[in-house]
């Protein structure tokens, strides 16, 4: 992996995450790109989950090189994020995943493509944070918090209920990642923004993919004002003295414009020549 390549793809990603943003970084390894914007966009908050123990090591050398005027709540976390991982993304405003070349774990993209449902519910639900403050016993969050890295000058903030607004997702296989895009779209809670690639390893197909997706704005649907549409009408008279059977059965056959067709007034009247006339009369309305 070529560093210029890489640095590329962190400049890149940079310009996705707005300023103060509050991050999660899934399957973070040693924390190179949770850090990277904690100091680039000055995030209010940082939070770096990662099952592989070992790279607890490198994470701590890396924030021992931070700036110590550093303002955000910085930390890193030994868990698995497939497991329970709406625990990680919730009081998140983006969420980034590296994750391996399988793809995203099934919970945790099952997760993503609900987000919408689980923010209604807890718009609807009439409890609040301050009254039901609970004490944290799930036991996964505890060994979290038990084997988790804290640095920054800002301490940890207060959990909220906010759901994020984009996601980062970088891949470095592409066959998994199509798999993982098509559900995520189909989900309708995504769509993408903006997908890049970068060759990390040159004289190879390998293709490192960096792209961007934020929540589908849902369109809500106008009320209907009760007030019957009235589209513009064509009125059309017949006159005959054919057979009046085949008349009206071309003319129902018949459309004007793609208008909505109504037929009415079938006469039978005598012609001053004492010959039978047969009339109708065809309404062609446009609701368009």
């Amino acid at each position: 992996m070529t560093a210029v390549a890489f640095d590329s793809l962190l400049w890149k990603l940079h310009k996705y995450v707005p300023g103060g943003s509050s991050v999660a970084d899934l399957y973070a390894g040693a924390g190179v790109i949770g850090l990277s914007l904690a100091t680039s966009r000055k995030c209010s908050s940082v939070k770096c989950i990662e099952v592989n123990k070992e790279a607890r090591l490198s994470f701590e050398k890396t924030i021992q090189r931070l700036p110590n005027s550093l303002n955000c709540s910085i930390t890193w976390h030994h868990a698995d994020a497939s497991v329970n991982p709406l625990s990680w993304i919730i009081g998140t405003d983006v969420v980034v995943v590296d994750p391996p070349r399988r793809g995203l774990d099934a919970s945790l993209r099952q997760i993503l493509e609900s987000v919408p449902s689980i923010e209604k519910r807890m718009r609807s639900s009439s409890q609040s944070t301050s009254s039901n403050a609970k004490e944290e016993k799930r036991p996964w969050i505890l060994r979290a918090r038990e084997l988790s890295v804290q640095a920054g000058n800002k301490l940890t903030p207060e959990e909220s209920n906010t759901l994020p607004q984009r996601l980062i997702y970088i891949s470095c296989g592409w066959e998994s990642f199509k798999e993982d895009c098509k559900s995520l779209l189909s989900s309708r809670a995504w769509e993408l923004e903006k997908a890049h690639g970068f060759n990390f390893f040159p004289g190879t197909d390998s293709i490192e993919v960096l792209a961007v997706f934020k929540r589908r704005v849902v369109m809500k649907k106008k009320k209907k004002s009760g007030v019957k549409k009235v589209g513009l009408k064509k009125e059309i008279w017949f006159f005959t003295h054919c057979d009046f059977t085949s008349i009206k059965r071309d003319l129902c056959n018949t459309s004007l414009f793609g208008m909505k067709k109504k037929v009415q007034n079938w006469t039978e009247t005598s012609s001053r020549m004492g010959r039978k006339q047969h009339s109708c009369k065809a309404i062609f309305t446009d609701n368009r």
